[in-house]
């Protein structure tokens, strides 16, 4: 499903913006984590979510962490949207998106 079938598909709900966001912000997850490790929602708000992320192995962490060190902020679908980090272990990393 791509995101204009997406919107589509949650527009007659009460709050279709904060899903939309939570969309976003997912997809954002994804071009950082791809397919090298787990993810789990620790929390979440209106605005943010907060990941735990388990990589495969130290260099799939470390190639994620380069790609969030290089720019803070990640581009998707017209909006911007900030990422943070907090380093765990040398595999799990806590990822902010808001």
């Amino acid at each position: 499903m791509d995101r204009v079938s997406f919107i589509e598909s949650v527009s007659g709900i009460q709050y279709p913006e904060l899903i939309v966001n939570f969309f976003d912000q997912f997809m954002v997850l994804h071009q950082i984590v791809q397919d090298s490790g787990s993810v789990s929602v620790i929390k979440n708000t209106e605005s943010s979510i907060l990941f735990l992320v388990e990589f495969k192995d130290h260099n799939y962490m470390k190639q994620a962490l380069s790609g969030i060190q290089a720019t803070s902020y990640f581009t998707i679908y017209g909006r911007q949207i900030k990422a943070s980090i907090e380093i765990l272990t040398d595999k799990i990393i806590q990822i902010q998106l808001q």
